[in-house]
């Protein structure tokens, strides 16, 4: 997604280890990018929905992304 300040944000949904979201970020278009960072690497498992994103003001995310958690009940 393009930011307000021409920064190119992409969400990825980790199926390899670690599990979970991780981000790059682009300053100038699309000619590099930052390494990846992991706004949640804890899942346990590959099974996660694919993040979504939008800004809700210059500078402030909204993400939503889905991925399970072991709750213990052996399911």
């Amino acid at each position: 997604m393009q930011l307000v300040y021409g920064r190119i944000l992409v969400l990825i949904g980790r199926r390899k280890p670690p599990h979970g979201i991780g981000l790059v970020v682009s300053n100038n278009k699309g000619g590099t990018w930052s390494d990846e960072q992991l706004p949640r690497d804890d899942s346990p498992i590959r099974d996660l929905g694919n993040p979504v994103a939008t800004e809700v003001e210059p500078g402030r995310i909204f993400t939503a992304y889905s991925f399970t958690m072991d709750d213990g009940n052996g399911v």
